[in-house]
């Protein structure tokens, strides 16, 4: 029998305290739990994100994301959980629950102070992608950007941080159309392909320097808002093709 509420059946009211959050979430944790945190308290508001018991991502109300988040809101005292169905969230955290916790006494331990920067939470994920590691690291870090897709011009996916691998073949049909609406009418291919979604969120497709990038917005973000600190990485070669 489950001891965890029902992820896909939100807890009414105020949420719940009694249990200490690192209790907690090592709790859902150990059962492999794909679920949405919710936390109150009179320190802020925020958010964690667990995939298959896995901590992919946290936020909170200040504007913090991914490891600077979730050191904020393990600093805080009692705070009110509230358990909620689960999304497709982009994984900015790739500490093990573990480590991040015992970082998070360490420096809790040495006194209060401001929200702590993220340090870097990818042993070897350098050496792994270098052409492309500068640019998911921006696009992890922008606030407003719920996923990212970087496909090379053969239509490979290099990386992306959804679960949803349709995305990806969408972008790369919506390039192919787009260059052979531009052969024919003999015009340069396209600078971007911005799709609205009824949610009021987008699609932006930018063909960047030897591949496509495609970025998921949250609504009211603008195009111009995500390119302009992206534009020198993303005519930087950075997203190789493989050989021809």
């Amino acid at each position: 029998m489950d001891q965890l509420p029902d992820a896909a059946h939100p807890i009414e009211g105020d949420g719940f305290t009694g249990l200490s959050l690192a209790s907690f979430l090592q709790l859902l944790a150990q059962e492999g739990k794909s679920c949405i945190l919710r936390l109150r308290s009179n320190e802020g508001r925020g958010l964690f994100y667990l995939w298959d018991g896995e901590l992919v991502d946290a936020e909170t109300d200040s504007g913090a994301v991914g490891l600077t988040a979730a050191y904020a809101m393990l600093g805080w005292r009692e705070p009110a959980m509230t358990v909620e169905a689960s999304v497709d969230r982009m994984r900015r955290i790739n500490l093990s629950l573990t480590r991040l916790l015992l970082e998070s006494a360490k420096h809790h331990d040495e006194g209060p102070g401001p929200e702590r920067s993220a340090p870097i939470d990818e042993p070897g994920g350098a050496q792994r992608q270098p052409q492309h590691s500068l640019l998911t690291a921006a696009l992890r870090n922008r606030k407003g950007i719920l996923h990212y897709y970087l496909i090379d011009r053969r239509g490979h996916i290099l990386e992306q941080s959804s679960h949803n691998r349709q995305v990806a073949d969408l972008i790369t049909l919506c390039i192919v159309n787009a260059n052979q609406v531009g052969n024919i009418l003999s015009a340069k291919g396209p600078q971007r392909i911005i799709l609205y979604l009824d949610s009021g969120e987008s699609l932006l497709i930018v063909p960047g320097a030897g591949g496509i990038v495609g970025l998921h917005l949250a609504a009211g973000l603008s195009a111009n808002e995500v390119l302009g600190p992206l534009r020198h990485l993303l005519t930087t070669p950075m997203i190789q093709s493989g050989p021809a």
